[in-house]
């Protein structure tokens, strides 16, 4: 992705070697093919994880072939999961949007199960098509677009900073009611948060703090 690494497999075994000199304890290479996860298409979503495959397949031969043979090569993504899974050198899949899935995944991978993350939202206005939740980019984010209605056919109109803008036709919906939602990317909406409320059917059976959330200085 352009974003951290080594360039080279030249440059991957001059790394391994100072962590060799530095008394560090070496174990693998880790890639990961994150623009490959959310491609709708499959075919176009294997070919480009199998081309990053490959890139990583190199470096892993170069350190073989120097002396650093890698315990572990890890790789993949949730949308990539059985792709990378599948490779011959790979040891370990990064898979982790999995344990909740997201509205993104939910189109693109719809085998892999439903959501599990929601966020229970309070109309607190309705006028006409329109209704005006209390959930806005505060609350979630759509950097992968707008939040889905769980149960409800209601679409995510736009939000701003404390509200959210539904379009809800001809719905029932009034102020008062409690709109579940879908967020389009689990793990930047997880960070505005403190705590996850643990449902199963209608009771609340355990609340878990979110420790990492904001914990940035």
């Amino acid at each position: 992705m352009h974003r951290c690494g080594s360039e080279s497999p030249e440059e991957t075994i001059e790394l391994a070697r100072l962590i060799a000199r530095a008394g560090l304890n070496y174990r693998g290479v880790m890639g990961y093919e994150g623009h490959a996860v959310l491609v709708p298409d499959a075919e176009k979503r294997t070919a480009i994880a199998r081309k990053a495959l490959s890139t990583l397949s190199r470096h892993v031969e170069a350190l073989r072939d120097a002396g650093f043979a890698p315990e572990i090569v890890s790789a993949g993504g949730t949308g990539t999961f059985d792709i990378a899974g599948s490779w011959p050198e790979v040891t370990e899949v990064q898979a982790g949007s999995y344990v909740f899935m997201d509205g993104a995944y939910r189109i693109v991978r719809p085998d892999l199960g439903r959501p599990a993350l929601t966020l229970l939202a309070t109309v607190i206005s309705r006028r006409g098509d329109r209704a005006i939740i209390d959930a806005g980019m505060k609350s979630l984010t759509n950097e992968f677009g707008a939040p889905m209605g769980k149960e409800i056919p209601v679409k995510i109109a736009g939000l701003s900073e404390e509200h959210g803008h539904l379009a809800v036709g001809e719905s029932s919906l009034e102020a008062g009611a409690k709109v579940e939602l879908i967020p389009s990317h689990n793990d930047t909406t997880i960070n505005l948060h403190s705590e996850y409320y643990v449902v199963r059917g209608d009771e609340v059976i355990a609340i878990w703090p979110i420790e990492g959330a904001r914990a940035y200085r």
